[in-house]
């Protein structure tokens, strides 16, 4: 976990940090920012995952982020009514493999670190998986919903791949009863387990 931030709502949210590739030369940082409820996750993969792009509703309003990575393979459309409670997947090392590039040193991917498999699940159903269970794993599950994605992905437009990703979570909150500290809100962890996989 990476601590905690304000989101523009005034609500605090813990930051868990990305799965995946850490390198800061490998493809470019994003943040779909943080608060609302996510509604829609359109998802391109194959062996792998090449891109993801999400809506969420905000303050009575739909945001759709850009797409992070590419759109080649297969494609799905998750429409949702209910928090995601928990984001799982796989990720690993990969090099890409064509007729276009005889030399493998060549390829656009020679063993990059990226993710290979997403699932997401909500208290009524699971969606996915979508790549491939093969690498190493690992969950973010939360009780208050997923209130944001961030992560790396690759620039290249033609090869465009999901290198790694992680998600702002809302804290949940507790108001004491007594008066004498009805002034006092304190922040619970939410994060029932997030798979410290590889600190």
């Amino acid at each position: 976990m990476d601590g905690m931030r304000l989101g523009e709502d005034l609500e605090s949210y813990f930051i868990l940090r990305c799965r995946g590739n850490r390198e800061k030369n490998k493809g470019n940082e994003w943040s779909d920012g943080m608060g609302g409820q996510v509604k829609q996750i359109c998802i391109w993969y194959d062996d792998l995952i090449y891109g993801i792009q999400v809506s969420y509703e905000r303050n009575g309003n739909i945001f759709h982020s850009p797409r992070h990575g590419g759109n080649e393979g297969n494609f799905e459309q998750i429409l949702l009514n209910e928090p995601i409670t928990c984001v799982r997947g796989h990720y690993g090392s990969w090099t890409w493999t064509d007729d276009n590039f005889p030399y493998v040193e060549n390829a656009p991917y020679v063993n990059t670190v990226l993710i290979k498999s997403l699932t997401f699940e909500t208290g009524k159903a699971t969606h996915g998986p979508f790549g491939k269970e093969i690498g190493i794993p690992f969950r973010f599950k939360m009780a208050t919903g997923c209130a944001g994605f961030h992560g790396r992905s690759s620039s290249d437009k033609d090869h465009g791949v999901l290198l790694a990703v992680g998600i702002y979570v809302r804290s949940s909150t507790i108001k004491p009863t007594s008066d004498v500290f009805s002034h006092i809100i304190a922040p619970v962890p939410s994060v029932i387990h997030a798979n410290e996989d590889n600190e």
